[in-house]
């Protein structure tokens, strides 16, 4: 059986290439039913990350919690997982390297037999799942549109369509990020990209909640990218960005931000902050806020002394995690008017990673934290991204 998944994948591939998007899932349970398997449904994560939704043409199935179900625990530890109460149903991550997309399930009689190779040939068969999802994903809405689970704003719309994936790793360095509220969020937002041994990162926090501040954020990110693909320095990148928010909206808009760059061999941070909250550092158990010097003014305002930018630099120890977070995220209200604070933050981050979650399950965990915090009655938007730099493969079981 083994045998025959392996080869029945290469013919996958190669009929897949003109594959409409709407046809990705009765096409493989058509493709897989020779062999044997009588169920092939594809589950995707919501916005909010809290429930797997079904594609069609199983959307009519329920939703499943993933803090509440088996397949929410698949793709929470990225582990494969039979269903105990009836053994043919197999649950499987559905990954982008370690950006979660997602659950497969698989239902074949072969699984009671506890067939270890049987398992392996599922996980290609949920690899190439994730291959197709994800590059079909840019030829329709269908599959953006099962992600949510009611209206997004234009404002939300800008911004989840100039995110980069939530969540990446290689062999010495991790990211992962969220953004609330999933619906709403504006002017919010963060960025990343490795090039060579050099990762950039940039987090902003752009004026107000409507769609000028989703607009400001855009032009901000697309300012900072073009920027950054030229070589610039994070002061000249400063500059720049400075003067076309501060020339293009006016004094009565500003983007806060933290702009750094980690060198993924070495270890080095240089980071320059932007009237921005600073990020904390989680070491051994032990979090602490980074120190911090003479800041710069928030983009727009304009720093007339800019030859006094300050670039601070920080020597990271392996495995040290990086939490940067915007205000929206410390700031934040229960109903009794009480702030989530930055002691309530690090409470809740040392819950998150003392259970050693990969740095998107334990931000997953923070942020839905502070949503309870304050029922998830979001007032402004809110940001949260951790690096992890480490000496050894990305943890993903």
């Amino acid at each position: 059986m083994t045998a025959a998944i392996q080869a029945r994948l290469g013919r996958l591939l190669d009929e897949s290439h003109e594959l409409a998007p709407g046809d990705l899932v009765p096409f493989l349970a058509r493709e897989l039913e020779p062999l044997g398997f009588t169920a092939v449904v594809v589950y995707i994560a919501n916005h909010e990350q809290r429930a797997l939704v079904p594609l069609a043409p199983f959307d009519q199935y329920e939703s499943l919690g993933i803090d509440s179900t088996l397949a929410g625990r698949v793709y929470q530890s990225a582990t494969p997982a039979l269903v105990e109460t009836r053994s043919d149903r197999l649950w499987l991550p559905i990954r982008d390297g370690v950006d979660r997309i997602g659950v497969l399930q698989l239902d074949h009689p072969s699984f009671d037999d506890g067939d270890e190779g049987m398992v392996a040939a599922c996980k290609q068969i949920a690899a190439l799942v994730a291959q197709l999802v994800v590059s079909k994903n840019q030829l329709t809405d269908d599959f953006v549109i099962a992600r949510r689970s009611r209206e997004m704003t234009l404002g939300a719309e800008i911004r989840w369509t100039s995110l980069p994936p939530l969540s990446f790793s290689c062999t010495s360095v991790s990211v992962a990020a969220a953004l609330e509220p999933a619906y709403e969020v504006s002017g919010d937002a963060f960025d990343y990209a490795l090039n060579g041994d050099a990762l950039h990162l940039a987090v902003f926090d752009g004026l107000g909640h409507d769609l000028q501040s989703a607009l400001l954020a855009d032009m901000t990110v697309a300012t900072y990218r073009h920027c950054r693909r030229r070589g610039s320095s994070l002061q000249e990148t400063y500059t720049e960005v400075d003067e076309l928010v501060r020339g293009t909206l006016g004094e009565n808009r500003f983007v806060t931000a933290q702009l750094a760059v980690l060198d993924v061999k070495q270890g080095q941070l240089q980071l320059l902050n932007a009237g921005h909250p600073g990020p904390l550092m989680v070491r051994g158990g032990h979090i602490t806020a980074m120190p911090r010097r003479r800041d710069a003014l928030p983009l727009g305002l304009g720093d007339l002394a800019r030859d006094e930018v300050t670039v601070q630099e920080h020597a990271l120890q392996r495995n040290d995690r990086l939490l940067f977070f915007t205000d929206g995220v410390t700031e934040a209200r229960a109903s009794d008017g009480s702030l989530f604070g930055e002691q309530r933050l690090v409470d809740t981050i040392e819950r998150a990673c003392s259970d050693q979650h990969v740095a998107a399950e334990a931000v997953r965990r923070l942020m839905h934290a502070l949503g309870e915090f304050h029922g998830h009655k979001w007032r402004d938007d809110a940001t949260l991204m951790m690096v992890e730099w480490s000496d050894r493969p990305s943890r993903v079981p």
